[in-house]
């Protein structure tokens, strides 16, 4: 099996922060964002920001 080079840093949470602009739900989040792979947040987040959006 090929070894997880890309876990989520510390950085990459803050990219999140940015692009979901939701401090609150992000720590809701992190325990599952920790099984998945950077690109595969970012996207999650993105829908779920979507979502967000369309409610307010």
């Amino acid at each position: 099996m090929t070894r997880k080079t890309n876990k989520i840093k510390r950085n990459d949470i803050h990219m999140i922060r940015l692009v979901n602009g939701t401090h609150t739900k992000l720590n809701q989040l992190k325990y599952d964002l920790k099984k998945k792979t950077v690109n595969d947040a970012i996207d999650f987040l993105i829908e779920h920001h979507e979502k967000t959006k369309k409610r307010v």
